[in-house]
């Protein structure tokens, strides 16, 4: 094998293992639902015990986990965990979910099990898991650019993990970027949403969310941009866009 080729296998091998230390594993996605989509935890009331209805429909939970979102904390739990505190299997409980259309809190068994799981001693472990799964299968679908495998530092994963939340379709518009974190969230804070302040004439946000949001700070906040390339969430745009 020529230099040449020797250098470009090395160069592959190299690329390929700086993909895998900094791979969107469970301790990051949690630190990042910690510091981007729960702070402060008493506003957005993201806590891992919360269990309450959210829009008319039953939530729990980091992440406000509804009927959609059961069945994958079900699997995660698995028969021993379900059947423990709710005397069901699994699929009984993905079932049930299906049946009451996000009215678990209706049940008495139901909100009797899930409280007795909230103070028990698998809560934080299961919607651990959940949270991780929950976004970097989201990241690795092609439909979401396969960022899991292009991006590589934790302020674009925080960006992305705010548009999957809230604005799942201003995500998308991402490909017309070339799934640029930093562009995907100027195009996320600004938003061009009927509840915006910016005027209708100017559009410089995705239209599907009303920009002016929370995690625009926090991200800056906890995961500063980089140095002259990155966005920043100035407080010119904040008063412009939200005052």
């Amino acid at each position: 094998m020529d230099r040449t080729k020797m250098k470009d296998l090395i160069k592959k091998i190299l690329k390929e293992e700086l993909l895998t230390e900094s791979a969107f594993t469970q301790e990051i996605a949690v630190d990042l639902w910690k510091n981007v989509l729960a702070y402060p935890q008493n506003r957005t009331k993201k806590t891992y015990d919360y269990l309450d209805y959210v829009d008319g429909e039953t939530a729990f939970g980091a992440l406000h986990w509804t009927t959609s979102g059961f069945p994958q904390l079900y699997e995660i739990m698995g028969n021993t965990i379900t059947k423990h505190y709710f005397g069901k299997t699994v699929e009984e409980m993905i079932e049930f979910s299906k049946s009451v259309n996000g009215e678990e809190l209706e049940y008495e068994w139901w909100e009797d099990g899930m409280n007795d799981f909230i103070n028990g001693p698998y809560n934080e472990s299961v919607q651990n898991q959940a949270i991780h799964d929950k976004f970097s299968q989201k990241f690795a679908r092609s439909k979401y650019g396969g960022v899991i495998n292009k991006w590589t530092t934790l302020r674009e994963f925080a960006i992305g993990m705010s548009l999957i939340n809230s604005a799942p379709a201003c995500f998308l518009r991402g490909k017309q970027y070339g799934w640029d974190a930093e562009e995907m969230m100027r195009d996320y804070c600004k938003g061009t949403g009927e509840k915006s302040n910016i005027p209708s004439s100017e559009e410089s946000g995705c239209y599907k969310t009303r920009g002016c949001r929370s995690r625009c700070e926090n991200i800056n906040k906890f995961y500063p941009a980089p140095s002259k390339s990155g966005y920043v969430w100035s407080d010119e745009e904040h008063d412009k866009y939200c005052s």
